[in-house]
């Protein structure tokens, strides 16, 4: 029984594929640049509904990236929209998927009030702290990195949260 929670906490943090990193790179990159944020856009609309939940859960990290980067509200909004629909899409299909819940927390806590994109933050903020609580970091290194990262600088963290983090 042991070893099975054991192999189902390392698969939460398993070495990523090339692909899912190139996606990752380009996620970081477009926080900074249109021109990135719409070459990542262009690259992710290749990928389908059978693609990996993961693949997709970066697919809609590039809607929201071109949120961003847009001008006009209507556009804002239309890939918004589009953003949401995907990644919720993929964390239907893998909802115990460390990454995915990543990403929506990092996305809702960015994501203005009025937009009503803060529903899911204290489920995958918990989920999150379990993991970093436990100190499972085999695999996956840089997304570990990542998610270890934002949680200390959350606002959304409380100060204890934080301690407890900070010791693993």
């Amino acid at each position: 029984m042991k070893l099975l929670i054991l192999i189902s906490w390392l698969s939460l943090f398993s070495a990523p594929d090339a692909e899912v990193l190139t996606y990752r790179r380009m996620l970081y990159a477009s926080e900074k640049s249109a021109t990135m944020a719409t070459s990542f856009y262009t690259i992710t609309r290749s990928l389908t509904n059978e693609s990996a939940a993961v693949k997709r859960g970066y697919k809609a990290m590039s809607c929201f990236m071109m949120s961003k980067h847009v001008t006009g509200p209507l556009s804002k909004i239309s890939y918004f929209k589009e953003g949401r629909k995907e990644l919720e899409e993929a964390i239907a299909l893998s909802p115990d998927n460390m990454e995915l819940r990543f990403l929506r927390f990092s996305t809702q806590s960015n994501t203005p009030n009025f937009l009503g994109y803060k529903n899911s933050m204290a489920d995958d903020k918990a989920r999150i702290l379990k993991q970093l609580k436990s100190g499972v970091q085999a695999g996956d290194q840089d997304l570990y990195d990542k998610i270890y990262t934002f949680m200390l600088n959350s606002e959304y963290c409380s100060a204890e949260e934080k301690k407890l983090i900070h010791l693993n």
